[in-house]
């Protein structure tokens, strides 16, 4: 299971350090994308490829579904980890996600978000804990 949260510097060829413990649970066959809220995504290969199946079960003769598709796919790159743990973040991704020297790297169970310093600090600025608890009783999962 992919968790944690941890910072890492981009190095100026645009890389970033995947930390070991995560890394062990992707594997050495990885993708990249744009996500969701202004970060990317990082896939091991069975999560990405489970994800490309969804994708591809989509009307593709609807417009949202060509744009939602384009949206993910735009971007993508394979991300393999190289001997020390890095992976490469092209200009375009680090653009989207707003990365610059330095990147938040979320373990999300499933896969692993990587987001710029500051917008992931604007987004769990707000986080109430007690609001959080209570959203997780509604969709029927209890602390």
């Amino acid at each position: 299971m992919l968790m944690g949260e941890y910072r890492h510097s981009v190095d100026p060829k645009g890389r970033v350090t995947v930390p070991a413990d995560l890394r062990y649970s992707l594997g050495t066959n990885c993708v990249i994308c744009k996500g969701l809220d202004g970060c990317l995504y990082l896939y091991g290969k069975e999560e990405w490829e489970r994800f490309e199946e969804e994708l591809k079960k989509l009307p593709k003769a609807k417009k949202d579904v060509r744009n939602l598709v384009r949206s993910f796919l735009s971007g993508a790159a394979q991300a393999d980890p190289d001997s020390q743990g890095r992976i490469l973040l092209s200009d375009t991704l680090r653009e989207f996600a707003g990365i610059g020297n330095e990147a938040v790297l979320v373990g999300m169970i499933d896969r692993v978000e990587i987001w710029g310093v500051d917008r992931y600090e604007d987004a769990q600025s707000g986080v109430d804990m007690d609001e959080v608890a209570e959203k997780l009783e509604e969709y029927g999962i209890n602390l």
